[in-house]
């Protein structure tokens, strides 16, 4: 495990050297040029300098470019968090996600995100690693993050990729509660044609999404274009390719989203959280909760913590069940980012030796269920929701709740919220 360790820092401070030595070439490359022609348009430094790196590293020209990009950003805006990465702090993939969404922001909204989110960046997968990013970007500078989305809002699309084995990736980039909708939709759909399914219909529940979403298309031309039948289709055994019914009931569809009081009464616009995909800004998590069934949530200001949860909502859960699960938000394997409403909720010390009580239980996805229950990993409660793992070969790690709001400003901070 020391070795392990080691190694992947190493890798890091290399991919950091070589950030570093392009980044030279990229301000040398001005001397490798002639004089421009007269209406000869000129040449720019990045492509220069890819063409400098590429048939070093024997890279292809759009990866050169890639490569050349990443490095003139990361040491021109982001000199933290490119020492990170040469300490082995910082993984490559993490200094991509910091260079994505901080684009646009002043040098000292820069540094203030990397202050944030620099000191945990060791422990935590790159989507932990992301969410807390984009949740101090919507903290730190609320306008400039507001641009962003509009402009990638304005930017939503449908795209359509060949895949081998006579397959292709329709891809929709949307607003991510959209997204999340459409998303459940599909979800209930397949698990309404799971149950209602006959003998031999073993298709997956990602089969039966794609099926109901082909389903959901021919609709929009149903008039003109017949059902196709599945007698007529070759390859209807198995996990092909089978035509579900036209008519298909859902059922109801929840967004989880969880708004700071200051920012619902607009004294703030801290950032909100959408279950399932992280932190939103102000407007959208305002927008969200304008039809919303509401259920109270206790929170401690100063760190998020869960303390209580109320169930007066519309057909509200057990008690203990919704506070353990709005407690917990995602599975608790550390690092595992899988939504809470989706995973089973254990108990640490087995039943009945032990309790039915929250400080036994955690929501735990059915992958990271096994493991606990099938190998040697230990899990014990500290306390507070609080959890600590331990591995088969001894290694230790503490993974606790997710604030279920971004921690409020201290009152001197800001006034007008206290």
């Amino acid at each position: 495990m020391a070795a392990l360790r080691e190694t992947e820092k190493r890798v890091a401070a290399a991919q950091a050297d070589q950030l570093v030595a392009i980044a030279e070439l990229y301000t040398r490359c001005p001397n490798w040029t002639n004089d421009p022609l007269p209406g000869c348009p000129g040449l720019h430094p990045v492509e220069v300098t890819a063409a400098e790196v590429g048939p070093a590293l024997a890279l292809s020209k759009l990866v050169a470019t890639d490569r050349v990009e990443l490095a003139v950003a990361a040491t021109a805006r982001l000199p933290r968090s490119v020492a990170a990465l040469g300490q082995g702090r910082l993984s490559l993939g993490k200094l991509r996600i910091l260079i994505e969404h901080t684009a646009g922001l002043s040098a000292d909204s820069v540094a203030a995100v990397e202050e944030q989110v620099l000191p945990r960046a060791a422990i935590e997968a790159p989507s932990v690693f992301g969410a807390r990013v984009r949740r101090a970007v919507l903290r730190i500078d609320p306008a400039a993050a507001r641009a962003r989305i509009e402009k990638a809002v304005t930017g939503r699309s449908v795209e359509l990729y060949p895949a081998a084995d006579g397959m292709a990736v329709l891809r929709a980039s949307l607003p991510a509660p959209q997204a999340l909708r459409a998303h459940q939709l599909l979800t209930a759909a397949a698990r309404a044609g799971r149950n209602a399914a006959t003998d031999g219909d073993d298709r997956t529940m990602d089969a039966r999404r794609a099926d109901a979403l082909i389903d959901c298309l021919e609709q929009l031309d149903a008039d003109r274009l017949p059902a196709p039948a599945a007698a007529a289709d070759p390859h209807s055994a198995g996990h092909a390719y089978r035509p579900p019914s036209r008519r298909w009931h859902p059922g109801p569809v929840n967004l989880h989203v969880t708004v700071p009081l200051g920012t619902l009464l607009g004294l703030n616009d801290g950032p909100g959280e959408l279950t399932g995909y992280g932190p939103i800004d102000a407007d959208t998590a305002r927008y969200l909760a304008e039809e919303a069934t509401w259920r109270r949530i206790l929170t401690d200001p100063a760190t998020g913590a869960v303390l209580d949860v109320g169930t007066t909502s519309y057909h509200p859960p057990a008690d203990l069940d919704a506070y353990v699960r709005t407690r917990d938000q995602t599975c608790r394997f550390p690092n595992c980012r899988q939504p809470a409403r989706r995973a089973d909720l254990d108990h640490t010390r087995p039943f009945p030796h032990g309790p039915t009580a929250e400080d036994n239980l955690a929501a735990l996805c059915r992958p990271h269920h096994r493991i606990k229950t099938l190998t040697s990993w230990q899990l014990k409660q500290l306390g507070g929701g609080r959890l600590e793992w331990t591995s088969p070969t001894g290694q230790t790690y503490l993974t606790d709740p997710p604030p279920a709001h971004p921690p409020e400003p201290a009152d001197d901070e800001n006034p007008e919220a206290a």
